[in-house]
């Protein structure tokens, strides 16, 4: 479940990203989006995908050491309740953020390349 919802994330977020900056930018589809553009663009896939995803790695996190048998919604509220907020869930998002980031990185940039290859091939 935290996969599936993290590549959702990741990939939704990169989709909208590289055609909000094609947009602002006029870059044709046809056209690479610049890795100059691409970095600050996998910035903005991390913290999108690190704010998406930690609450889910949280629950997954105290239900492994704490208690197995509880569902997600009880986890969820047991950690709100316990942890005094939302806050709870985002303990640790430094470290969090820079490994997201390092991710979205190198992903947004090799994605781009195949989807370029895909575009070359298709024309």
């Amino acid at each position: 479940m935290r996969s599936l919802l993290s590549w959702s994330a990741f990939l939704q977020t990169d989709l909208f990203v590289k055609q909000t900056l094609r947009r602002v930018y006029g870059i044709r589809s046809d056209e690479e989006v610049p890795t100059r553009l691409l970095v600050p663009g996998s910035l903005c896939v991390a913290l999108v995908n690190t704010a998406f995803v930690m609450p889910f790695d949280c629950v997954k996190t105290h239900m492994e050491k704490v208690d197995p048998t509880s569902t997600y919604a009880n986890t969820f509220k047991t950690i709100y309740r316990q942890g005094g907020g939302m806050s709870a869930f985002f303990t640790g998002y430094r470290l969090r953020f820079l490994l997201h980031f390092t991710n979205a990185l190198f992903a947004v940039n090799f994605l781009e390349k195949l989807e370029a290859m895909a575009r070359r091939m298709r024309s």
